[in-house]
Order: structure tokens, then sequence, then C-alpha cells
């Protein structure tokens, strides 16, 4: 079950903190303790030097159980450009990732209906 005031809430810690594009270091930091609190192996990649950024993608993982794959895949996503690094290292642009029903950011963070 998702604690939907725990997600609202560190989602606005989390969106309180300063990190135009290309300057998430300061969210990275946040995020990385707060990963391994949960017990993921955390490592950051190299996507940001591809783009001019101080910091690249912060991955956790907490491995499973089962023998499939995981059903769950992650990437930056900047909504203000639509940009975003996909797995094989380039930048792309999509802009239309925000649920059709969303209204407001909460909505963003659980969207209608969970």
């Amino acid at each position: 079950m998702i604690n939907r005031q725990r997600v609202v809430s560190e989602f606005i810690e989390l969106v309180q903190t300063s990190s135009p594009s290309r300057h998430e270091l300061p969210v990275a930091q946040r995020l990385i303790p707060a990963l391994e609190a949960l017990g993921a192996q955390v490592e950051v990649d190299d996507a940001g030097s591809k783009i001019g950024g101080d910091t690249g993608n912060v991955l956790g993982r907490i491995p499973g159980t089962a023998p499939s794959a995981p059903p769950l895949s992650v990437t930056t996503y900047d909504p203000a450009t639509g940009d975003y690094i996909g797995p094989d290292g380039k930048r792309y642009t999509q802009s239309d990732l925000a649920h059709p029903r969303a209204k407001d950011w909460q909505s963003l963070v659980v969207p209608p209906g969970q």
C-alpha cells in the first residue's frame, strides 16, 4: 500500500531543493542516503558528464528474489524540456509523460485512482 502522505512529504522536500536542469547534485545528495537507508545498492552513472551536468542518474537497486527481470525502469526526465537519457546513454525528448488525468503535482506523484 502506498503511504500517500509520506510520498507527498518526501516529494515536497525534494522539489523545494534547488535543482535547475544540469545542476541536480543537491537532489542527488538527498536521494543517495535515503535510498541507502532503504537497503538499496546505490550508484551514480556518468549521464551528467555527457550533457554538462553536475551529477549523473542516481540508481538504487534492491535485489529481488523472483527469477524474472524487474518490472520497472527509471530515468531522469526534465519536464521543462522533455529531455531524458535513454538506456543507450543518448538524449531523447518526450513531452507527454504526465498522466492525462493529472490536475496538479500531487496527481503526478500518485496518479488518480490510487
